[in-house]
């Protein structure tokens, strides 16, 4: 097996010509990556430190030390696993994305070398260093789901959402890792949330209809009829100042707040939790989650869990 230890801005040519060969380039220069992977390089708008760091650890960093870095291979089953989960016209932008991952998500080294590519006949691998930034972590823990817990790593929509929850992917081991393209127009209803002080507060009891109406109590066996209630009668602006109101109330930050996400007409809903952990101004992130999320849509990563739930890790605005 031949090694080759190049510097880190080498990395992407020398992995990919040894995998796919070269990328095919558009007009702007730019691969054909599968667009479920593409944003994930982009910066995030919110991502949770601490639970990115919890879930790395559970996932990739336990076979990691300083003499026996985690070895990811590529084989030829890989490749076709990863075309027909992409289609054949992403394979060669996803080896690039691959690439790309490869090299910015390990740490360098003083002599500007952190990530080797071998490569033997058909079967290549790579091996990376463990890394301590919380948003490369979730990069590389997005491409060891990829090589290595494929049907555990999920890309959807809304209806994605509702199929994972009917075919039981919910309740997969280890936990999936969801990335989730919300559209424009979807409504972030906020339900509860507490604040740095400790403070737990309600806010679906706060949101209000057009005509003043409260929401009606939530009973189980009606909550179809509870959540369309919520769903139909969503005004951004009320559910914006409901959760300024409510920090104004505490004058501090937010710690943790759930959302409702209706997936459909129905209504279907999704969980959002988020452990915001006093890092931005409530109205800051107020304002990006409801306003510019109904009205740009939102990209959101996650550890997925039955309900559905989503325990969010990042999110990126469109």
């Amino acid at each position: 097996m031949i090694s080759l230890i190049v510097p880190i801005k080498d990395i992407a040519v020398a992995f990919l010509s040894c995998i796919w060969g070269k990328p095919n380039m558009d007009r702007s220069g730019a691969a054909d990556i599968p667009r479920e992977l593409l944003w994930i390089n982009d910066a995030p708008i919110f991502i949770d430190a601490l639970n990115v760091a919890r879930f790395y650890d559970a996932a990739v960093r336990p076979p990691f030390d300083e003499a026996s870095p985690i070895k990811l291979k590529i084989t030829d089953t890989t490749k076709k696993d990863l075309e027909a989960k992409f289609g054949l016209k992403a394979s060669v932008g996803l080896a690039n994305w691959l690439t790309a991952i490869a090299s910015s998500s390990a740490e360098v080294n003083a002599e500007g070398k952190g990530v080797r590519s071998t490569t033997s006949g058909s079967e290549s691998e790579i091996l990376l260093a463990p890394i301590s930034t919380p948003h490369r972590q979730l990069v590389q823990l997005a491409i060891f789901y990829l090589l290595e817990r494929r049907q555990q790593l999920l890309f959807g929509d809304p209806g994605g959402v509702l199929e994972w929850q009917r075919t039981g992917a919910t309740l997969s081991v280890p936990r999936p890792l969801a990335f989730i393209d919300l559209p424009k127009g979807t409504k972030f209803i906020p339900m509860a949330v507490e604040f740095t002080n400790g403070k737990v507060v309600t806010l679906f009891d706060r949101l209000l209809a057009d005509s003043g109406e409260r929401p009606p109590p939530y009973e189980n066996e009606k909550k179809a009829d509870y959540w369309r209630w919520l769903s139909t009668n969503f005004n951004q602006e009320r559910a914006l100042g409901v959760l300024e109101s409510a920090a104004t109330e505490n004058g501090t930050r937010i710690e943790w707040i759930d959302f409702r996400v209706p997936l459909n007409d129905l209504v279907n809903t999704m969980h959002l939790h988020i452990e915001v952990a006093g890092q931005y101004s409530a109205g800051t992130f107020a304002y990006r989650m409801i306003r510019r999320g109904f009205g740009h849509g939102m990209r959101v990563v996650g550890a997925l869990r039955d309900g559905p739930d989503v325990n969010v890790l990042g999110m990126y605005e469109k």
